[in-house]
């Protein structure tokens, strides 16, 4: 990807973590979805009960780990945990955070370039992507997962999709604001990425999360709201199960073994 997109990026994010160690709020140092996400939490908790059990002992990147709030769970959890991201302030947090949980002697975090991974051929187990491959050339970036997964690792994917017509009005605003590039919002993940990743891969589950319960958002606080959840989100498990209609989803998580 251009060198120009790269850096307005590691400035993004630089500049988003300057008032990380001022701030007064003690839930900053959480790890995992934070409190104000609860709503969108399911792809994450199904990729911490379906993928993150008995990983003790087993080499792990959170690539593009940004702050590392993904990062400690596999380390409570006995992993070890290597941490890539383009900002060098977001890998401070995440040695920080590292720090906070006790686990700094199960991870490591560096600033490091998404598509020249500095890492050996067949170093992980598996590896972990949050909402990181709309920035990344998806060529570039499969090639580099392929190479640096062991042949009997795995690849767990969570990524936002960009089929909703109505989410893609919102993320133009992003765009208008200079917040995102015009790059990111026209490689949001599809469903053509991810039949894309059979270039490199065996695509091994695909799950689509969080449509209808988008709706609930606004009535979060009032009485009621966690009746109104569930059915939601009952309603999205069945309609979500049905192409082409999964492909509005909020979120998708998908899993990849190596070929052969």
């Amino acid at each position: 990807m251009p060198e120009s997109r790269k850096e307005f990026e590691k400035d993004y994010y630089n500049k988003s973590s300057n008032s990380f160690f001022t701030e007064n709020n003690p839930d900053k140092w959480n790890y995992g979805i934070g409190k104000d996400n609860q709503i969108l939490s399911a792809p994450y908790r199904y990729i911490n009960k379906k993928f993150l059990n008995d990983i003790a002992g087993k080499k792990i990147l959170d690539y593009c780990c940004g702050k590392g709030e993904f990062s400690i769970l596999p380390a409570l959890r006995g992993a070890r945990v290597e941490g890539i991201d383009i900002s060098d302030k977001s890998i401070e947090i995440a040695n920080a955070r590292a720090d906070y949980w006790k686990v700094s002697d199960r991870t490591n975090f560096q600033a490091m370039d998404a598509e020249n991974l500095d890492f050996q051929d067949k170093s992980f187990d598996i590896i972990l992507s949050y909402s990181s491959l709309s920035y990344l050339d998806l060529d570039r970036t499969y090639a580099e997962l392929s190479r640096v997964l062991k042949n009997d690792g795995f690849i767990v994917i969570i990524d936002t999709l960009g089929h909703n017509p109505v989410l893609n009005m919102n993320r133009r605003k992003y765009i208008k604001a200079g917040k995102r590039q015009q790059f990111h919002y026209d490689h949001i993940l599809k469903f053509k990425d991810i039949i894309l990743a059979r270039k490199y891969f065996k695509v091994t589950s695909v799950l689509y999360f969080d449509l209808l319960v988008l709706v609930s958002y606004p009535f979060r606080k009032l009485p009621g709201f966690k009746v109104l959840y569930w059915m939601l989100r009952t309603i999205d498990k069945m309609i979500l199960k049905i192409s082409p209609v999964n492909r509005l989803a909020f979120k998708v998580v998908f899993s990849l073994r190596q070929l052969g």
